[in-house]
């Protein structure tokens, strides 16, 4: 789990990485913890250093049980005198009962053939079945599996408790304690925002609980298990808390389509009803148009049509309404084909890529250009709004090693930040712009910024791209990017050109045999023509 440090780093680091973690939690968290937390700190708290070490060091391993002889530490002066202390904490168990796949999961496939006694070159999986046909698969006592096993074998526990730590400090079950090795190392630089109880992801301790049990039905899914009543009924229900609601959210989809496979459609239809976030609205349309609910269907439809909360699901609305009215008695409707600003280039240079041909083609017409796609754009949000993305709203920091806030992949991301967004929009049509991008750039260069990529943000090009295009017109790009950053962050075209004798610019997308412009590229195409923003679409081919 731990990021190996370099040489001159404190060897005990991961044992000082997880005594931070756990003394934050104690500190700031104590209202989030269940009394069998609270016994876990008091126990660890009080254990020798060596203890301690060899604690964290099992528990940051994937495994579950570990072979005594299979331990080496270095650093740890006596496991034997370790693995006693956990013991009499009751941190840790000597010899628990195993099931026959704990036991082939300890052994390699050669102890195991000797222990079954078979010849032959039968796989490992083989293998494990013929120990489950002797053994059966149920919990088997030392007495029994020692003579498969003759070495002691250990099993941390506090497992439950190590994970709620994990998720009430980092905000979800996806980070550890690797995180603590890139910040100490230096890897990475975080933004100094405030972490309180008001930032913080969970605010009670149900809140936990509720998110640990829909982690567990996430689990369930994994081996096609569907929740039961119970979990449906809590399933159902509205969270409260911002990351809870997210993670019901995204297992509402995950069950809903699991349930849509199993041909329940109206269970699945409940289900999508009872979301409040993309994509889960759109399914719950088409599930009442698959079941040929055309009149429910084009309400809901038009509902999210008159307040969409991301780019996809306006899109969805547009396409989709006519397609259920049609199914009402409607009459079709054509689609239009679309003619964007394009030119055919046919060149003949087979050693570069495409985009660079396009750029040289047009330095002989005096331009001169970049290769940027979303970077430069990106990088220009990412500066001007730089406050609003790392404002200390509700549920948006956990802990100090994030590149962004926990809501970012949602759209709850720009709707919480809407009058944000648009108090800096309004600002930002009084201020230079060149001045203020650079001093934001001097205040938060190399920085962790979702949207900045600073090995290739050059603020010569932002500048350059500040001076081509007209203020009103990138805060109009801009405005697209606060409303639904993750479409809009995507989709811009390959090239940045401008005129090296006048103040022309160009916005180019490339093309290359066989290559399709995608919908979010469309998506940026019609807003360019829409908003006066100089692009071409260059179509490039070999000669015959």
């Amino acid at each position: 789990m731990a990021l190996k440090p370099s040489n001159d780093v404190n060897p005990l680091y991961y044992l000082d990485n997880f005594n931070r973690l756990i003394e934050i939690i104690r500190t700031l968290h104590p209202d989030l913890l269940r009394p069998h937390d609270l016994q876990f700190l008091d126990r660890h708290h009080q254990l020798a250093t060596h203890a301690q070490q060899l604690y964290v060091r099992l528990i940051c391993r994937r495994a579950t049980f570990f072979r005594f002889d299979k331990l080496t530490y270095p650093e740890i002066p006596s496991l034997e005198h370790a693995v006693h202390l956990l013991e009499k904490a009751e941190l840790l168990a000597i010899n628990p009962d195993l099931t026959a796949t704990d036991i082939s999961n300890l052994l390699t496939a050669k102890e195991l053939k000797a222990a079954l006694q078979i010849k032959g070159s039968p796989s490992k999986s083989a293998l494990t079945d013929v120990l489950i046909s002797e053994l059966g698969d149920t919990a088997i006592e030392h007495s029994v599996w020692q003579r498969f096993i003759p070495v002691p074998v250990v099993v941390p526990h506090y497992r439950d408790s190590l994970e709620r730590f994990r998720l009430i400090y980092f905000g979800n079950l996806y980070q550890d304690l690797s995180q603590f090795v890139v910040s100490d190392l230096g890897i990475m630089q975080f933004e100094n925002y405030p972490l309180d109880r008001q930032t913080r992801a969970f605010g009670r301790s149900e809140d936990v609980d509720r998110y640990l049990l829909f982690d567990q039905i996430n689990q369930q899914l994994e081996d096609a298990v569907l929740p039961n009543d119970e979990q449906l009924k809590i399933l159902l229900c509205p969270a409260h808390n911002h990351q809870v609601e997210l993670k019901r959210n995204r297992l509402i989809k995950a069950v809903g389509q699991q349930l849509e496979r199993n041909n329940n459609l109206p269970a699945a239809t409940k289900l999508y009803a009872s979301a409040s976030l993309p994509p889960n609205r759109e399914r719950h349309v088409r599930a009442l148009f698959k079941q040929e609910l055309f009149e429910q269907a084009l309400t809901r439809c038009n509902q999210l049509a008159g307040q969409p909360l991301c780019a996809d699901e306006e899109m969805f609305c547009h396409s989709f309404t006519p397609r259920i009215q049609r199914k009402l008695g409607g009459p079709p409707v054509r689609r239009l084909t679309e003619h964007f600003n394009r030119e055919q280039l046919i060149l003949n240079d087979d050693e570069h890529r495409v985009e660079l041909q396009v750029i040289t083609h047009y330095q002989a017409l005096n331009y001169d250009g970049i290769w940027c796609e979303n970077e430069l754009f990106n990088a220009l949000f990412g500066l001007l709004f730089w406050q609003q993305i790392f404002a200390p709203l509700e549920g948006a920091f956990s802990h100090p090693y994030q590149q962004a806030p926990l809501d970012f992949n949602s759209p709850t991301f720009s709707q919480r930040r809407h009058p944000l967004f648009q108090a800096r929009l309004h600002q930002l049509q009084n201020v230079n712009l060149l001045e203020e991008i650079a001093d934001q750039y001097s205040k938060h260069r190399g920085i962790a910024n979702p949207f900045i990529n600073w090995k290739r943000c050059d603020p010569d090009h932002i500048t350059l791209l500040c001076q081509r295009i007209p203020q009103h017109k990138l805060l109009m790009i801009m405005e697209k990017i606060c409303f639904d950053p993750q479409a809009y962050r995507s989709g811009f075209p390959d090239l940045f050109l401008w005129h090296t004798n006048s103040n022309d610019y160009l916005l180019v997308e490339v093309k290359g045999p066989g290559d399709q412009l995608q919908s979010s590229q469309k998506r940026w195409l019609r807003l360019f023509d829409s908003m006066g923003i100089q692009y071409r679409v260059s179509w490039v081919s070999r000669p015959t």
